[in-house]
């Protein structure tokens, strides 16, 4: 389905269909404004949270490859001097080293592929945001009501322009406005 391929067209899509259903699609544009941008800021918390937890990993994963060297070297000393019983005893440990170098290296990758995916959500949601600003300043030209007061607004200049964005109320107006002249 083309919609699978694409969600971000599919939800402008979706988005563009419920605006249209309202009359006034400003308040449902700014909900769902408040609402992306309260997603986005979850997301950058948890993109925080799992840019921790993978440097955290990765500090584990070096202390784990650091230690795998050391219980090697201390090994090869041991097996240089004759002390077999020390050396066996560092090979052991050299290789409860490794288990765990493969342990973090797989806890690290689990890391980075949540934060890619989390940069890549909090990318999307900020892309929609802006496409959704976007679709609010064209709601907002095609009907231009003083948010503020809730009161038409009028153009500036002679005194009998008309209400802008109600042409069935235009001609009703200039006939006013200039039988007052």
């Amino acid at each position: 389905m083309e919609r699978d391929r694409n969600p971000y067209d599919f939800l402008r899509n979706s988005l563009d269909s419920l605006a249209a259903r309202h009359e006034r699609p400003e308040p449902f544009l700014e909900q769902v404004i408040a609402d992306l941008e309260n997603q986005i800021q979850c997301g950058k918390k948890a993109l925080q949270q799992a840019l921790s937890s993978e440097q955290a990993a990765e500090l584990r994963w070096n202390q784990a490859q650091a230690a795998s060297l050391e219980w090697k070297k201390r090994a090869g000393a041991a097996s240089s001097t004759g002390q077999e019983l020390l050396a066996k005893d560092a090979l052991r440990q050299k290789q409860d080293a490794d288990n765990d170098t493969g342990v973090f290296f797989s806890l690290l990758q689990i890391c980075r592929e949540q934060s890619a995916r989390l940069r890549e959500q909090v990318a999307y949601q900020q892309k929609l945001l802006q496409w959704v600003l976007a679709r609010q300043k064209k709601a907002r030209q095609k009907n231009p009501i003083n948010q503020a007061e809730g009161a038409p607004s009028f153009s500036s200049g002679n005194g009998s322009a008309p209400l802008q964005g109600r042409r069935e109320e235009e001609p009703l107006l200039r006939q006013t406005a200039e039988m007052g002249k």
